[in-house]
Order: C-alpha cells, then structure tokens, then sequence
C-alpha cells in the first residue's frame, strides 16, 4: 500500500480510492490454538497441502463477530471471495449466514475509523487533547506471552495471553519444593525444573519458559484445593 496516498486520503478526508481493497495482515502459526482453527480445512487433503505450524496465514479484520483466517497467498485481488476459516468458532465460510465479502472491513472504513478514534495517552476536555499521568502503585509479575502483541491485536486476548503471577513469593518457594516425579507428568523434564529452580534462586525473571507458565497454572490447581 502506498504510503503518500494513504496520508494525502488521510489529510484530505478522501478515501475513495481504497474503497475497493480491504485490511488484510499475515502472520505466523506460532501455537496449536491458531492451528487448530484449520482443523476442517486440513480434512480430507494430503500433508503438502494441509496448513502447518509456521505457515503463514492472512487475516482480516472482526466483522460481524467473525475474524476470516485463511492460507497465505500473494494474489490478495479477490480475496474476499475466497473461502476462509472463522478464527474465532473454526466454521467454514460456507457455514455462515453471509456472503464471504460481509466479513471483510475495507480499508476505507480502517482509515476512517483511524482517523476518528480518540488516542489512549490522551484524556480530552472539552475537545483538548492532554497526556495522561501515570502513577505507579504496585508491580505485577505478568508472563512473557505478553509480548505477542500482534496475534492479541488481532485475535484477541484468551486465558493464556496475560498471565498475573500472584501470590509471587508462595509460587516460588512451592515450585523450590518440587521434585522432578511431581511435575513429570506434567511434561516438565528433571533440567527444565533444575533451570527454573536456579533462575528463581538467582533472581533472575527475565528469560521464563513456557514451563514456568505450566508451573503456574499447576500452582493454582493446588492453592484451590
């Protein structure tokens, strides 16, 4: 998309011109909750032709409660005639109620709604602009799933995406506690255990695996019965 047309619609309240396309990105499947969303289109088709984890995908935007998903191709002219996968129930586009092109937002209307919508840094008193203050009053331990910020913005947010670490110092004494046979079962290997063991006695937070996510959920399970 060109740029200097985008700003010159932009400045000139015109968007005219991109009435006829429609906002589309590509991402990665990077875990099994995006995968399993092509579970009907992978049926009946040979592994070649099957959608694979770090495929590349194409998405639009939500309309009508649906977000279309399909596999990735460079020719996007008619896409929203194509068949796709509805990201957030798994149906087909055959399943819904509307054509295919219902569910896909035309740039005209992205830039539109760009243009209107009221920027989150600021507070606006009798339509002025003025930058928020922050006041910091706590810390909260979240997890590293947060930095996936693309898929959030995209497909939302589910149970996974921002994890809160309460009750900090009981999880990590809970989890020195550990023996390798406790968390077996579990998928945790002896040195994924040893590892996260020696992180939280060396303080250091910075580099969490998934495991730890595990550990955490695990946690809860225990603190509640």
């Amino acid at each position: 998309m060109d740029g200097k047309a985008v700003g010159k619609s932009i400045l000139t309240n015109n968007y005219d011109n991109f009435s006829n396309k429609f906002a589309i990105c590509h991402i990665t499947i990077t875990k099994p909750s995006i995968l399993k969303r092509f579970k009907k289109m992978n049926l009946n088709k040979t592994i070649n032709r099957q959608i694979k984890p770090f495929n590349f995908i194409l998405v639009g935007n939500e309309v009508n409660d649906v977000i279309p998903c399909l596999p990735y191709t460079k020719d996007i002219n008619y896409i929203q005639y194509n068949e796709f996968t509805d990201y957030k129930s798994g149906k087909s586009s055959n399943e819904l109620d509307k054509p295919t092109i219902a569910y896909w937002k035309s740039l005209d209307n992205v830039l539109t709604e760009y243009v209107r919508h009221n920027d989150g840094k600021f507070d606006y008193i009798n339509g002025i602009a003025q930058r928020k203050h922050i006041t910091v009053d706590r810390i909260r331990y979240i997890g590293k799933e947060s930095n996936n910020l693309d898929e959030t913005e995209i497909f939302g947010i589910d149970d996974n995406s921002y994890i809160e670490y309460e009750n900090s110092k009981k999880f990590m004494e809970w989890i020195l506690s550990l023996r390798p046979r406790d968390v077996k079962e579990h998928g945790i290997s002896r040195q994924t255990l040893y590892n996260i063991k020696k992180q939280i006695k060396n303080k250091n937070r910075q580099r969490l695996s998934k495991a730890y996510t595990e550990l955490f959920k695990i946690f809860q399970k225990h603190i509640e019965k």
